[in-house]
């Protein structure tokens, strides 16, 4: 996000403002939302358009990084470690695919490995680690990451007016003020009455039907809800 992987006392800008200013229409590229996880962001423009910084070997930027990028930074373990995968850091902010003027993104959502983004359509899109059911929908093959943001089919049918992620669970609202859950419920976080079991799809929690849902905060292993 700043180029480098050192530590910063006071607040400095980021390169997506050195990348902004090289732009035409730079109105376009104005910051509407901004999501932080456990070692990614998110950003989306007044365009449309989500850009992500940071780690990305679970897919939690949009797109797979390659050790040639520009602005990748890979960082090998120490030799005297065991063995395990690199890391794969974004320095600079990379544009998530899917997103732009034909699909305008207008919110975002991070998780720990993961990132929910809301277009102009009120559909959810997800990307990255699928464990605990994270990103709402069933990943084909076996597979345990997505790198390319996915539409939630569940709620494809929902007009979604907001999203919001937890560490490893998630939720969003509805334009009728219904609450939708999903991901890690070991602690009941998702507030449907059980426990033990993750849901890897959206589950509307009823105990709220009938009462508008304004706004909703996921924390590490709770969930608080406004209502009306």
């Amino acid at each position: 996000m700043n180029a480098n992987t050192k530590n910063h006392a006071i607040p400095s800008l980021t390169e997506f403002h050195k990348r902004k200013s090289t732009w035409n229409n730079t109105k376009d590229y104005e910051i509407i939302s901004i999501s932080m996880g456990a070692s990614h962001m998110c950003i989306i423009t007044k365009n449309g358009m989500a850009f992500t910084a940071g780690r990305g070997n679970e897919g939690q930027l949009g797109k797979k990084l390659l050790e040639n990028s520009n602005g990748t930074l890979v960082i090998k373990p120490e030799p005297e470690t065991e063995e395990e995968s690199e890391e794969k850091i974004c320095s600079f902010f990379c544009e998530a695919e899917n997103f732009g003027p034909g699909n305008k993104a207008t919110m975002a959502a991070c998780g720990e490995k993961f990132t929910l983004i809301l277009n102009d359509k009120n559909h959810v899109f997800s990307f990255g680690d699928a464990t605990d059911g994270c990103l709402g929908s069933e990943i084909l093959d076996g597979a345990k990451t997505c790198y390319t943001p996915k539409v939630i089919s569940k709620l494809e049918d929902e007009k979604i007016v907001s999203v919001t992620a937890g560490p490893r669970h998630a939720a969003c609202i509805s334009e009728n003020g219904e609450l939708y859950c999903w991901g890690f419920n070991y602690y009941d976080q998702l507030g449907i009455g059980e426990t033990q079991k993750n849901y890897n799809i959206p589950k509307k929690v009823d105990r709220l039907v009938g009462q508008k849902v304004l706004s909703v905060s996921c924390g590490h292993f709770h969930t608080a809800s406004l209502v009306n």
